[in-house]
């Protein structure tokens, strides 16, 4: 799931290419699994209560289909501010290195990655020492954007689209919390597009075939097992 209110930056940022004032401390931990594999291991740190604080952050794994990111596979936290997020992406790049490789990448990044194609100077994290390379503040003028979208438009028209499918968890015979039915689903979509992409690495968690079938979509690099 996305944060309270993101349907409704990216609908004002794509209307008049301006970026949300909220969206200049909105920070997040991004991890770039190589393989279908490596996500499923992603996915067990991210709900694993040995890292608690990582449980605590609004998060996702996700695979990668638009075309102006690079990578087939992300993985994403969410955090609260820039200082927060070195602290969470210290803890995230220990466990990525314990848990799956020293080889992915885990970084800090400011805002959503649709920001940079028109704005390439927002994503920075810190100021650099060269002239030109400092963080990219919020302009102020952009607030009589925000405001008029915001007397236009109500904040339901930009909600995330209901799921169709069972958000309902699952129990086992012990009484554990397991994954709901929308979460399988989302699962068996990362299988498809390994398949899809030729990413075998996936056969090691289903021990069989998956048959490819989502078409069009990006056959970015990736490393399988």
């Amino acid at each position: 799931m996305f944060p309270v209110g993101c349907y409704r930056h990216m609908e004002i940022y794509f209307r008049h290419d301006v970026i949300p004032q909220y969206c200049f401390d909105c920070y997040k931990v991004v991890i770039s699994p190589r393989n279908v594999l490596e996500l499923f291991k992603l996915l067990i740190i991210f709900d694993s209560e040995e890292f608690g604080l990582l449980v605590d952050r609004k998060r996702k794994c996700m695979v990668e289909e638009r075309d102006s990111c690079s990578g087939a596979y992300k993985g994403f936290i969410y955090c609260e501010g820039v200082k927060d997020g070195n602290e969470i992406l210290k803890i995230t790049q220990q466990a990525v290195y314990e848990n799956i490789s020293p080889d992915v990448a885990v970084v800090l990044k400011r805002g959503c990655s649709e920001f940079a194609e028109t704005h390439p100077k927002f994503p920075r994290t810190r100021s650099g020492k060269k002239p030109g390379q400092v963080v990219m503040q919020y302009k102020k003028n952009w607030k009589v954007q925000e405001n008029l979208f915001d007397k236009k438009y109500t904040l339901n028209e930009f909600e995330y689209p209901p799921d169709k499918n069972d958000d309902t968890p699952y129990f086992s015979e012990d009484g554990l919390k397991t994954y709901s039915g929308s979460d399988v689903f989302c699962m068996q979509y990362w299988l498809r597009y390994a398949a899809t992409i030729g990413d075998m690495s996936y056969f090691k968690i289903t021990g069989g075939v998956v048959v490819p079938s989502l078409p069009n979509v990006k056959r970015p690099p990736f490393i399988s097992y």
